[in-house]
């Protein structure tokens, strides 16, 4: 009877698992890329003033945020502006494709400060007021402009479509649902402390950190799921199947809760502050600001390798299969690793003098990054590079 209730719990686990990484918010495109073959650039897309903030693609266009609030619409077969839209203020959410009618875009902005273009966050002083705008992918007209609040420091909003909603978090804890139809506000919470993790989107519940606590709440219906006061603070969440929750604080600690009874499974401690945690099936994979990478295993959190690079690990890895892409800051070169003994199996260059700022789109066999030189497309050799 052990035996059968062993083996239905690892079908069980392999199910889950193959959902997880067939789910749209971690993987954009249809098919992985194999990162194992010879890998070359197929595009290149040279562009100034590109936003931080990573693209949105439909396979065909990607639309590319800048900082003087335009949002641009680029053919990825020609290299032609499609469109232009200008938003009128400074962006602060990647824009996000609607999953179902695939017609809509979504993006946040806010007005520019008196006397600038773009003025950085951390000298602004008056209130600024927050906008979510839904635009026309064909035309980059705009359907519906709506306000989303009014904050006294800007750093970014995050955006995420769930059922008719678009849910809007800002860094100040400010919690939004908006119809995605017609902008109507639904629902409207705060947790009245400042993020210091990117939130966490698992379907129908969002997982977010605050100061020393971690909460995640149900889109459904607006409550709190589960809550989690900590002793330091979290820097980074996971939230696995509704059951497990995985975190990491700024001292270097990464650990596993069962949320069912609020036990803590295993720690596991490393040199400093962990930037990301990303399941992967050979074990959790973590970046940390020591310029390591580990894998740790899922059920005991025991190390089962790790590597160094030479700079700090710049935004969150790919993982494609049983690989993983890392790039580190001010370093052309991305590395591929594989996930079962951390050895280096493909290394590929994003051009000289030019460092990726966000994580890379997968879009179908084809890898899109954002640089500060502007969008460079890769695929295997021997590709046409056509879409």
């Amino acid at each position: 009877m052990l035996i059968l209730k062993f083996c239905l719990l690892n079908v069980f686990l392999v199910v889950i698992i193959s959902i997880y990484y067939s789910y749209p918010f971690r993987v954009f495109g249809q098919n992985d890329i194999d990162l194992r073959l010879p890998i070359r650039i197929c595009k290149k897309f040279f562009m100034s003033n590109i936003s931080e903030f990573p693209v949105a693609s439909d396979n065909a266009n990607v639309f590319v945020p800048y900082l003087n609030g335009n949002l641009d619409s680029i053919d990825m077969n020609k290299g032609d502006k499609v469109w232009q839209s200008e938003l009128g203020g400074r962006i602060i959410s990647a824009p996000i494709l609607d999953k179902k009618d695939r017609q809509n875009l979504y993006i946040a902005t806010t007005p520019f400060d008196v006397g600038g273009l773009y003025t950085p966050p951390n000298i602004q002083k008056v209130p600024h007021t927050l906008f979510l705008r839904s635009i026309n992918k064909t035309t980059g007209l705009t359907n519906w402009l709506v306000t989303v609040g009014e904050v006294s420091q800007v750093d970014k909003l995050f955006l995420y479509e769930f059922q008719d909603k678009i849910i809007v978090i800002s860094k100040n804890g400010l919690i939004s649902a908006f119809d995605k139809k017609n902008g109507q506000s639904i629902w409207r919470i705060s947790l009245d402390n400042t993020l210091t993790s990117t939130p966490f989107f698992s379907e129908d519940k969002i997982t977010v950190a605050v100061d020393k606590k971690i909460v995640t709440f149900s889109l459904e219906n607006v409550r709190i799921y589960f809550q989690l006061k900590t002793s330091v603070t979290p820097t980074t969440v996971f939230l696995f199947n509704d059951k497990n929750l995985f975190w990491g604080d700024n001292l270097g600690n990464v650990y596993s809760m069962n949320i069912a009874n609020g036990k803590i499974l295993w720690k596991f401690r490393n040199g400093a502050q962990i930037s990301n945690i990303i399941f992967t099936s050979k074990g959790l994979f973590l970046t940390s600001y020591d310029n390591f990478v580990y894998l740790v295993s899922t059920g005991k959190g025991k190390l089962i390798w790790k590597k160094r690079f030479s700079g700090r690990i710049t935004a969150e890895p790919l993982v494609s299969g049983n690989f993983v892409t890392v790039n580190s800051l001010s370093n052309p070169e991305v590395f591929v690793l594989d996930l079962s003994n951390g050895k280096q199996v493909n290394q590929f260059s994003l051009t000289e003098e030019s460092s990726s700022l966000n994580f890379p789109l997968l879009l179908d066999n084809f890898l899109v990054y954002v640089t500060i030189k502007g969008l460079f497309v890769f695929s295997h050799s021997g590709s046409d590079c056509t879409y």
